[in-house]
């Protein structure tokens, strides 16, 4: 009698790889929206620093401010996140 090999086959091996390339397919869309709600929340965060400053220039002269300097910001490359190079009055 001959002795009964032991392991898996190339076939399992292939359903095993198969299934996994599935479901990382159908989580992928998923993980994507997250990270793309996670940039959008970094983004508000940061561009409530500008919303002040910006209000309180309205309210005194009913103008919106030309740029960083007439908002009492500074500089667009001051103010920078992980995702944000910099926010910049126009």
């Amino acid at each position: 009698m001959q002795p009964h090999a032991r392991g898996f086959s190339l076939i399992e091996r292939m359903i095993v790889v198969s299934i996994i390339a599935i479901l990382a397919l159908i989580a992928m869309p998923s993980y994507q929206g997250k990270i793309v709600r996670y940039q959008i929340i970094e983004g508000a965060a940061l561009a409530s620093i500008a919303k002040r400053p910006i209000a309180a220039q309205w309210a005194l002269s009913q103008n919106l401010p030309a740029d960083n300097a007439a908002a009492g910001l500074p500089v667009a490359e001051n103010i920078v996140s992980t995702l944000i190079t910099g926010i910049e009055i126009d």
